[in-house]
Formats: structure tokens, C-alpha cells, sequence
């Protein structure tokens, strides 16, 4: 939905990167039937929320479930975006490592824009050329 787009682009707006940097991985647990738990630090009072693999975190502003738990990392989707978190870090921390990495060097929200559209086109450019080839060879 637009919303969801909203909230994917404006990611580390002021309030949304905050509350990512307060929900924190603090511990993986495993009862007896092997049943894995995430031990989640959710705000700055030290708030702590044991969650299961498809269950949410319950915080505000994001939608962020657990997908997998291995015994030291966690897999979430952030708003839809998956991440990797291990021990001790935030969803913050990482979703900022992943957000540079993909976004140009300019804050330009335009440039980021343009980015995604070129590797768009890219994309359909190499689709492009699979279909011409494979049509001249038949």
C-alpha cells in the first residue's frame, strides 16, 4: 500500500529511526521440545518482550515479525524488509548498515529515486536482451 512505501522510504525519519534503535536483541532461548525464543529490549525503560517465530514485536510505528531464529541470529521483517540481527544489536543499527549501503551518497530522496528507477530499467534492458536471443535462436 502507499502507506507501506511511506514508511519503507522514511525509515530513519525523525521518530522512526529511534524507535528502531531502542528494540534491541538481547537474548535466543530454546525450551526443552527446542522451541526457539527472541528476547527483545523494545524501549528505553528496559522493556523486554519474549516472541516466537511468526509472532510480532509489539511496538509502535513498524511491523516487525519473526521469521526465523537460529541460535545466534534472528531473522526479521522490518515494514516487509528482512534483516539479520545478532546479539546485541538493534534493528536500527542494522537497518542503517543496509539503508547505506543501498542508498546513494547523495540524502537526496530524488537521487534514491532515480537509482531505483535506472536499476529498473536495467533490469528490463537485460529481459530485453534474454527474449531477442532467445528468439534468434529458435
Amino acid at each position: 500500500s502507499a502507506y507501506q512505501e511511506l514508511v519503507k522510504r522514511n525509515l530513519f525519519a525523525r521518530g522512526f529511526a529511534k524507535a528502531l534503535n531502542e528494540i534491541e536483541l538481547k537474548a535466543i532461548t530454546f525450551d526443552r521440545q527446542g522451541t526457539a525464543q527472541a528476547w527483545f529490549r523494545v524501549d528505553s525503560r528496559g522493556t523486554t518482550q519474549t516472541i516466537s517465530v511468526g509472532q510480532n514485536v509489539p511496538v509502535p510505528l513498524h511491523d516487525i515479525a519473526v521469521m526465523q531464529i537460529l541460535p545466534n541470529k534472528v531473522l526479521v521483517h522490518v515494514n516487509q524488509e528482512p534483516y539479520w540481527l545478532s546479539l546485541g544489536q538493534s534493528i536500527g543499527q542494522v537497518a542503517a548498515v543496509t539503508y547505506s549501503a543501498e542508498a546513494s551518497p547523495s540524502d537526496d530522496p530524488a537521487a534514491v529515486s532515480g537509482a531505483e528507477e535506472s536499476t529498473v530499467s536495467e533490469a528490463t534492458a537485460l529481459e530485453n536482451t534474454a527474449a531477442t536471443a532467445a528468439s534468434a535462436e529458435s
